[in-house]
């Protein structure tokens, strides 16, 4: 998720008011440690991300269907990456004081599945596309977008706070997520606004 600093910000104050369990960072960190030894291991050997990250080809996804799961594993740079993983953590903390880990899991991956299948559909879709035969998607993004949705619906009345003077509900939030990633599609990383609403 490229999204602005404020909303990383709102999650550390909202995080640090609300979550004080160290099981459960324990818990989130271990999803953010695979994803820095595949981001480390492409930096070392640049053609291994070939391997794992997500065509817009139906066929390369036929031929490699590993990829709809390990495209969030690598990144396309230390700021995507970092962010990411930024904002995977506070998200997944608060996710986590209010429901179970194992639902953590299936609201992550559905989101990386989804997210996955939704830009290879809209590829094979939308003609404006058609042209665009080399793009690949990678990164946690949409899995980070299916936690932040999740808790937008399940919780839209929660109140998260900017540096602690400012605070907004957590549906108002969601709602921004999307218009960003709406507005974004034809700006820059179409595929990646793309899997972000799958």
């Amino acid at each position: 998720i490229n999204s602005p600093l404020s909303f990383i910000i709102i999650f550390i104050s909202t995080s640090a008011r609300k979550s004080s369990s160290y099981s459960k960072s324990s818990k989130i960190s271990s999803f953010i440690f695979p994803t820095l030894i595949a981001f480390l291991w492409q930096i070392e050997t640049p053609f291994i991300r070939d391997y794992f990250a997500l065509s817009q080809s139906p066929k390369s996804l036929l031929s490699q269907p590993w990829t709809l799961v390990t495209y969030s594993f690598f990144h396309t740079g230390f700021g995507h990456w970092f962010f990411n993983m930024i904002m995977l953590y506070f998200g997944g903390v608060l996710f986590m004081n209010l429901s179970s880990p194992r639902r953590f899991l299936g609201v992550y991956f559905s989101g990386i599945i989804i997210g996955g299948l939704f830009f290879v559909l809209t590829y094979q879709v939308f003609p404006v596309f058609s042209h665009r035969e080399g793009d690949f998607l990678l990164g946690a993004s949409a899995g980070i977008m299916a936690v932040m949705i999740f808790l937008a619906s399940y919780i839209p009345s929660y109140r998260i706070y900017l540096l602690s003077v400012f605070s907004l509900p957590l549906w108002v939030l969601g709602a921004l997520l999307i218009i960003v990633d709406l507005i974004s599609i034809p700006v820059a990383n179409a595929g990646g606004h793309i899997a972000h609403l799958g």
